[in-house]
Parts: C-alpha cells; sequence; structure tokens
C-alpha cells in the first residue's frame, strides 16, 4: 500500500476482488485517492459488501473516493442508501466521495432519485481520479 499522504499518486496499490451475491469489487489505493470499482448488481443482498469497501477506503480522514460505476448494470434503493451513508461518513472524516463512468441506467437511477445533487458524478473513471487529486 503507498503512503496514505501521497496525494500525488505515484505508486498504487489493488486489493483482491470480492465477491458477494452478484457483486464483485475492488479497492485500488493511489496515495488519498482511493477507487472502488463494482461489478455486477449492487442490491439489498451485495450492499454490505459495498459498505465493507467504502469503510476501508476511508481508512485515513480526508480520503478522496472513486466509485466506479462503469461495470454496475443495477443498482436498487438499498444500494443508492448505502451510496449516500458512504458518502456522510466521508464527509463527516473530511473525505470526499464522487461517482465514475456510471452507466446510462446508473446515471438515470442517480438523477431520478437526486443522489447526483449531492454526489459529484463523472463522466469517466480518469476525471473523477483527476477531480479528487486536485481537491486532496
Amino acid at each position: 500500500m503507498t503512503d496514505p499522504g501521497d496525494a500525488g499518486g505515484a505508486g498504487s496499490a489493488t486489493g483482491p476482488s470480492r465477491q458477494l451475491g452478484r457483486l464483485t469489487g475492488r479497492l485500488t489505493v493511489e496515495g488519498r485517492v482511493r477507487v472502488v470499482a463494482l461489478s455486477g448488481e449492487l442490491d439489498f443482498d451485495s450492499a454490505p459488501l459495498l459498505r465493507s469497501l467504502f469503510q476501508e477506503a476511508l481508512d485515513i480522514d480526508g480520503a478522496r473516493v472513486v466509485l466506479d460505476a462503469s461495470r454496475l448494470t443495477f443498482c436498487d434503493s438499498t444500494g443508492l442508501n448505502a451510496l449516500v451513508v458512504a458518502r456522510r461518513a466521508a464527509t463527516e472524516r473530511g473525505s470526499v466521495v464522487s461517482v465514475a463512468a456510471p452507466t446510462p441506467a446508473m446515471a438515470r437511477v442517480l438523477a431520478m432519485s437526486g443522489v447526483d445533487t449531492v454526489i459529484a458524478v463523472h463522466p469517466t473513471r480518469a476525471e473523477a481520479v483527476e477531480q479528487a487529486r486536485e481537491v486532496g
């Protein structure tokens, strides 16, 4: 794992893939930017995986967490709630959460629920990571 104070992201560490139900997740650490990449379906059964990954991503105050949603095929209200709760926990620690590259279906869910008004949504992972570095 890289030095938590390294905001430049010169090195990176990738944790193992984890799976719960029809959701696979992986945490990548690049300095103060943590990328939580999800693949599959985020629902009642799999939301604990998102919560676990976010808890790990927020292991230091001021961490910048990007949720890579480019391979997320489904998200129900439980998944949205887990995302909003993670954002609240991040804010309390001086951290920031954003969403990167949502599929059209996921972007629609974020917009219809209003979550995109409280969590920044970026069209690409690269843009989200770059913005997170600039904020930090």
